[in-house]
């Protein structure tokens, strides 16, 4: 907070709750000074919001296509929290003001909507099966924690229209669904790791009837083995028991010791 604020803050005749922000009152705090572009509307509140109306510009006035002389290249730029965490009105080393450019990375929460932008690079998103897109309309929402709720449905279409804002329109890519990509800088999907990189979604009904042939076919071919185990188990039995007549042959007699003795002497 500035050093006139403090002072006007102590100053004031007004009672102290006036400006203590209970109960939704004034809240009197140290905000960032936006740096205003020329060709920008800018709607402001006293607790670091703001509205932007201009020209294609993520961040500093070098940055996006309203920084060159391209045409068709509106944005509204909604923030709440101006650079977030690192918020600052005054410089702490000699009180002077702190002008302060829009961020990507850390502003709080935005709602970033523009003619013409790559929305992709500006938000450092991960590279995933759809890619980047590049100098078409894009809209890009930002926050700690994001909640869409319909009270009667949602629906993500990927597609639809015949013409995109920049004439004909590719075929639809599809929908990414990415869940952490590790540094915010990082715009590739780990690929090299296993179990991380982007997998295809099933369609549920397709994947029922999958898993149901799968498993018949898995109780016949367990029918077929139990019955050659069954046939091969009888073989042995009927073999274990089996039995070939055979003919009774006379006993041939050895001779006698004795005799052999008297053979012997003769």
């Amino acid at each position: 907070m500035s050093l006139l604020k403090k002072k006007g803050l102590e100053d004031s005749p007004e009672p102290a709750g006036t400006s203590s922000g209970i109960d939704q009152d004034p809240l009197i705090e140290g905000i960032p000074i936006y740096q205003h572009a020329g060709c920008e509307t800018v709607f402001s509140g006293d607790n670091n919001t703001y509205i932007v109306m201009g020209r294609d510009r993520p961040g500093g006035f070098s940055s996006g296509y309203g920084s060159r002389t391209n045409s068709h290249s509106g944005c509204i730029d909604i923030i709440a929290g101006l650079s977030g965490p690192l918020v600052r009105e005054t410089s702490p080393s000699n009180s002077k003001k702190v002008y302060t450019n829009k961020s990507t990375v850390l502003d709080a929460a935005r709602i970033y909507i523009s003619q013409r932008c790559d929305i992709d690079k500006y938000f450092y998103c991960p590279l995933g099966s759809v890619g980047d897109s590049e100098g078409k309309s894009g809209i890009a929402i930002k926050a700690d924690a994001i909640r869409i709720i319909g009270r009667e449905g949602i629906k993500l279409w990927a597609g639809g229209d015949k013409y995109s804002s920049r004439g004909p329109r590719a075929a639809p890519a599809g929908i990414d669904l990415i869940g952490g990509t590790g540094e915010i800088t990082e715009r590739t999907y780990n690929k090299g790791q296993t179990g991380t990189g982007l997998q295809p979604l099933v369609k549920g009904n397709n994947l029922v009837a999958a898993l149901q042939e799968l498993a018949d076919f898995t109780v016949d071919t367990i029918d077929m083995f139990r019955g050659l185990a069954m046939d091969n188990l009888l073989d042995d039995l009927v073999d274990a028991i089996h039995v070939h007549p055979v003919v009774s042959v006379p006993p041939v007699t050895a001779p006698a010791p004795t005799a052999a003795t008297k053979i012997a002497k003769v």
